[in-house]
């Protein structure tokens, strides 16, 4: 039995232990890109939107704000094609971003010409690269660094998410309202973990939506923030920035240049002319993205200038794509086309190499897979190519049932669906769930178990849906491993459980060993159902 202690007794052990820890999450709450309902969960972007990177594809909710921001100049690429989202922010990286993303840069580099010139004293010249004399010499002067963080500072050290939302407050000048708010009673699960002198400047984070808490009402104010969460929270400080800067006009469109350099705007009482430039955002409704070219006289549109009348922001009230909705007519045997009755009339469309197809539960399919009599909706472009196409059944047929036997060699699963036993081809794409998204594979599939099972036209098994969990699962803190036992804060309570030295431990962005692990990490631990002995260590941090 796993053996369980007294949170009093140990708690002040864990409380008085000096945490260094540095683990992260995946950022949850940054905005997706803007799609066509169906697309904005599966990530993808629209068409005619370059990728200046080629490691970002898994980072779709940091996408927009990494190349923004890099376009800024705010944050940098590492150098061919690459961005290292993973890559976690040192302290000096997060004090240098935050004052670039408040337009402090010139006056950085002026004071790094001071400094090498002795006209100007830094305490910790000797500690820097002469790259950024500038930079902490301005972050000291503006109070964004005090006297304990130049005397503690170590520059290259990840930085922390309380850190960073200290750094942010004080570049946004609100360090007196954060001073105010240092007694507040946080509302996170883990307010414990969080430094008393970080409390006001959390609290301000939180309620400017600079930086905010996890989905399980957390904050985990030692993560680390990774280059992809910086990109994030700076360009949340940036939109703020520019929110106040910004003056909002509202009414229809005049005229646009032929160039496109400009576009006048009948807001009432004249026509205003606005200049357009490269950084102009357009975007129709349901946030779909457009470019300048699909805007046309006589849209209405709320648009947000600076204060050299560029336009920054234009939103266009009526939608990008035309729509329609019907059953598929026919289908040409290459694949150009489709055609669909829209009531009135058939109507054909282009089929190109853009063209997403989605199913019921927003499974993507192929146009192929789109068949005389499907019933659909379709988004189409100006030159009448689709550009999405939902179809409404779902692609795969599905069973529900009792597993009744399993090939010994895992070929092939035969379930009971009620009438009768079917018998389904285990192929190596078959995927296989248990509970709360735990993969597993074919071989831990049981007879007895209640499964939903999803199938091709071949009955070839594609994903197997098990109604049971694979392992017992807990999620606490590390506290200790003594003797071949590990010991977790789990809701207030210490469980002890067996552990061998050969467990497997994964990390965010990779494998390691027991000796990674550090006190205060946030660990997930799977166990066999009902035994002591740990299979598997997630810690919630890059190693």
């Amino acid at each position: 039995m796993k053996k369980i202690v007294s949170f009093v007794l140990v708690m002040t052990f864990v409380i008085t232990t000096s945490f260094s820890v540095s683990f992260a999450d995946p950022w949850k709450h940054g905005s997706g890109k803007k799609l066509p309902p169906g697309l904005k969960k599966k990530g993808h972007l629209p068409p005619g939107i370059a990728k200046k990177f080629n490691d970002i594809d898994d980072y779709v909710w940091a996408e927009d704000a990494i190349e923004k921001m890099v376009e800024k100049g705010v944050i940098k690429g590492i150098g061919e094609g690459l961005f290292a989202p993973k890559r976690e922010v040192t302290k000096l990286e997060a004090i240098v971003m935050a004052l670039r993303v408040m337009g402090e840069e010139d006056e950085a580099r002026e004071y790094q010409v001071k400094i090498k010139q002795g006209k100007r004293k830094l305490e910790i010249k000797d500690r820097l690269q002469e790259w950024a004399y500038g930079y902490v010499a301005l972050a000291e002067e503006k109070g964004i660094l005090d006297e304990a963080d130049i005397l503690y500072f170590k520059l290259n050290e990840p930085a922390k998410r309380h850190e960073v939302a200290k750094y942010i407050v004080r570049a946004l000048g609100y360090e007196d309202e954060a001073q105010d708010h240092m007694d507040e009673d946080l509302d996170y699960k883990d307010a414990s973990f969080i430094p008393q002198g970080s409390v006001g400047y959390i609290y301000i984070a939180n309620k400017e939506k600079i930086i905010q808490g996890y989905e399980d009402e957390t904050f985990r104010p030692l993560n680390t923030v990774t280059r992809a969460e910086m990109a994030v929270m700076v360009d949340r400080v940036d939109d703020e920035i520019d929110e106040d800067e910004l003056k909002e006009y509202e009414g229809e469109v005049e005229d646009i240049d032929n160039d496109y350099d400009w576009i006048k705007i009948d807001i009432g009482s004249r026509d205003k002319k606005f200049d357009i430039t490269s950084k102009t955002e357009v975007v129709f409704e349901d946030d779909i993205e457009g470019d300048i070219e699909d805007i046309e006289v006589g849209d209405e549109v709320q648009i947000k200038v600076d204060e050299d009348d560029e336009a920054i922001y234009i939103e266009v009230d009526r939608e990008l794509y035309d729509e329609y909705e019907g059953e598929v007519e026919d289908i040409d045997n290459d694949y150009d086309w489709i055609e669909i009755d829209i009531g009135s009339k058939d109507k054909k469309f282009d089929i190109t190499s853009k063209t997403e197809v989605v199913f019921e539960d927003d499974i993507e399919g192929d146009i192929e897979d789109i068949e005389v009599g499907d019933e659909v909706q379709i988004k189409v472009d100006e030159d009448d190519e689709a550009i999405y196409i939902e179809v409404d059944r779902e692609l795969y047929d599905e069973y529900e049932g009792e597993v009744e036997d399993i090939d010994n060699d895992y070929d092939w699963i035969e379930i009971d669906i009620g009438s009768k036993d079917k018998k389904f081809d285990i192929t190596s794409k078959t995927e296989v769930v248990f509970e709360d998204d735990i993969e597993g594979d074919i071989e831990d599939i049981e007879v007895g178990d209640e499964v939903q099972i999803k199938v091709n036209e071949d009955d070839e098994v594609i994903h197997i849906e098990v109604d049971r969990e694979l392992y017992d699962e807990y999620k606490g803190f590390f506290i200790e491993i003594d003797d071949e036992e590990m010991s977790i804060l789990v809701s207030q309570k210490i469980i002890k459980f067996e552990i061998d030295s050969d467990v497997k431990i994964k990390f965010k962005n990779k494998e390691g060993d027991l000796e990674d692990l550090i006190v205060g990490d946030v660990v997930k631990v799977f166990t066999e159902r009902d035994e002591d002995e740990i299979m598997l260590i997630e810690v919630d941090r890059n190693l």
